[in-house]
């Protein structure tokens, strides 16, 4: 049993409202977290095939899939999953990118990644220094503009994988019209069409209820994290992420947050900043925004 399918981002484009379209399909076997950062996270991949199958438990499907939001930027990753499975499928939610960016920030600011004292240009200004870091984690949680590089990332990743093997899905698309996207996934993946009657609300802005809570499933370098991992053997560790109840209790853990609209000025910079990658993006894959 090898994975033959990943969603690998962007980060708050969209990618938990395809896990839940695809997640009940007869023909897919999704992973019992919706991400496993098994090929992003070194000291998680270094633990092996046998505890990343683990998260699986298929029953003749087709698809073997999960999810990891952290892969897109990381330029580790498409090596590994390269040597892993050659004909891995990959799915890749691109939301328009200054809209994307100023949703991460908001989502860093609500959830304790960013101070609140940090303004969307000062985030700007800081990621050049936040994205030198090698922590995949710190790269995403700060990078809110290089990770709208789409083209740049992409491309990257195509050195690795044949273009035939990425299907590349917009937002705004999926907002639109879920059924006719989910119809293109089932053609891309060659399994019976994906049906979907579920109404999900996509990208609302959403905070912690409680911060320590949420920071301490977050942060995988809190000092109780370390001595709680000490305490107990990695097989109870296992049986406790792959019981979901991390995700459950993350999800009970948020609230819905109000945030204030993008400036006009900080729109027309960010769009600047993007302005070659997205031309690239159009003139080499076909998509705009």
């Amino acid at each position: 049993m090898k994975t033959n399918m990943l969603i690998i981002g962007a980060g708050r484009s969209g990618t938990t409202t395809l896990y839940e379209h695809l997640k009940s399909h007869p023909d897919i076997c999704f992973s019992n977290a919706k991400e496993v950062p098994y090929f992003s996270i070194p000291d998680i991949y270094k633990r092996g095939e046998s505890y990343y199958h683990s998260f699986f438990k298929p029953n003749n499907q087709k698809i073997i899939a999960s999810s990891d939001t952290y892969l897109l930027i990381d330029k580790d990753a498409p090596k590994r999953i390269s040597d892993y499975n050659p004909d891995m499928k990959i799915i890749i939610m691109l939301r328009e990118p200054v809209e994307r960016s100023y949703s991460s920030y908001v989502y860093a600011i609500n959830n304790g990644h960013e101070k609140k004292t940090i303004t969307f240009r000062d985030s700007y200004n800081n990621e050049k220094e936040n994205i030198a870091n090698p922590d995949i984690i710190k790269k995403n949680n700060f990078g809110h503009f290089y990770t709208g590089l789409y083209h740049k990332h992409v491309k990257y990743w195509m050195q690795f994988f044949p273009k035939e093997n990425f299907l590349l899905i917009k937002t705004q698309d999926l907002k639109k019209d879920y059924n006719e996207v989910l119809i293109k996934v089932s053609k891309f993946l060659n399994i019976r069409e994906i049906k979907s009657e579920i109404k999900i609300k996509t990208n609302e802005a959403s905070g912690a209820k409680f911060m320590f809570l949420h920071k301490f499933l977050i942060n995988r370098n809190s000092k109780l994290r370390k001595v709680l991992a000490k305490m107990f053997p990695n097989s109870l560790k296992e049986i406790v992420f792959n019981s979901g109840i991390i995700e459950k209790i993350n999800k009970l853990n948020k609230k819905q947050t109000l945030y204030k609209p993008i400036s006009k000025e900080d729109s027309v910079f960010v769009k600047n900043y993007f302005k070659e990658d997205l031309q690239l993006l159009k003139d080499e894959l076909d998509i705009t925004f």
